[in-house]
């Protein structure tokens, strides 16, 4: 759903629905883990470069990083788009109490 919102929004929903992950992330680690105005701009300036090396690189650590704070053992998926993120922090989320 994420992905056709993005396309019928010419990129607009994906960017905020990116943001709103962002403030939860750095929420939940307490540190400015996932800056977003690094990923957008960076991904502008690099023509989607970064995009593909946050989805190889930093994703995965992001993600790692909420895994342990919860307790649970890393496992994030080889690539980190859209879908695995949410997918993986919501496991995240579903494990905490209250």
């Amino acid at each position: 759903m994420g992905i056709a919102l993005t396309a019928l929004t010419c990129g607009l929903y994906g960017m905020y629905w990116w943001w709103k992950m962002a403030s939860e992330v750095n929420t939940f680690l307490g540190e400015e883990k996932f800056n977003i105005l690094k990923f957008a701009g960076l991904s502008t300036i690099t023509c989607g470069l970064y995009g593909f090396y946050f989805m190889f690189v930093e994703g995965k650590e992001i993600i790692t990083a909420v895994q342990t704070k919860a307790g649970l053992p890393p496992s994030p998926p080889f690539i980190v788009d859209m879908a695995r993120m949410q997918t993986a922090l919501n496991n995240v989320w579903e494990q905490i109490p209250g």
